[in-house]
């Protein structure tokens, strides 16, 4: 009769720290910089660089910086783009219609006034 001998191997867990958990590889160290050093230098990478013309298009030229700055860049694409609704106003339920209202209703003065330049001077 054979006797299995069972042989229980540890393999080392690693553990992370709840903020490198949540926020995956932009906390990462890859490089072994710590990612509030990484930041600090993509802004003064960002900083660092020309501005652009006015007549030159925005997603271009976060497109070249990218390379550059790939946080700023993603954040730049998140937040920088608007998406756009073309919902007939019939087609929207009665809910959804009351909670733009009311949320239209609460926009702030200067956001307005911005809005308003913006929606003004479109064709410039």
């Amino acid at each position: 009769m054979l006797k299995s001998s069972t042989h229980r191997t540890q393999v080392p867990v690693s553990f992370s720290p709840g903020m490198e958990f949540l926020l995956g590889d932009l906390c990462s160290s890859k490089t072994g910089m710590p990612a509030e050093e990484r930041a600090n230098l993509e802004l003064v990478q960002y900083q660092s660089e020309s501005t652009a013309a006015l007549d030159y298009c925005p997603l271009q030229w976060w497109a070249k910086a990218a390379a550059k700055c790939p946080n700023l860049a993603r954040l730049a694409r998140k937040y920088n783009c608007v998406p756009a609704s073309a919902t007939p106003p019939h087609r929207i339920p009665q809910e959804t219609q009351v909670l733009f209202d009311m949320r239209r209703a609460c926009l702030g003065p200067e956001l307005v006034d911005k809005l308003l330049f913006l929606n003004g001077n479109h064709n410039v």
